[in-house]
């Protein structure tokens, strides 16, 4: 029965191929992108948490989520690279985007 199951499998991608290079083929090559994004952690939040006792112990929810940033890559099907954008949470007209996008290395894009 599983050879069976992949007999179709490769069936069906190959007809899909076929139709997917049927229908944009001709597209030029400039015109295609490719495009992934992928989470960045540029500071962890601490593993453990002291506390005094009966004080609070826990994180605030900025202490936890954020840290991080997202890449977004992409490249064009003739092996062009596109700049990186990180996506970067925060206020627009915030202190990020009035103070700190200056800083950053320039080449690349940056949203808020």
């Amino acid at each position: 029965m599983s050879k069976r199951i992949v007999t179709d499998l490769e069936s069906t991608r190959a007809d899909f191929a076929r139709e997917f290079h049927d229908k944009y083929g001709g597209v030029s090559d400039n015109c295609v992108f490719n495009v992934d994004k992928t989470g960045i952690q540029f500071d962890m939040p601490p593993r453990y948490i002291w506390a005094k006792r009966g004080g609070n112990n826990k994180l605030t929810k900025g202490e936890k989520h954020s840290y991080r940033m997202t890449a977004v890559l992409t490249i064009r099907r003739d092996g062009h690279k596109l700049p990186i954008m990180f996506v970067i949470k925060g206020e627009p007209g915030g202190r990020i985007d009035k103070n700190e996008f200056k800083t950053y290395p320039s080449g690349n894009f940056y949203a808020i």
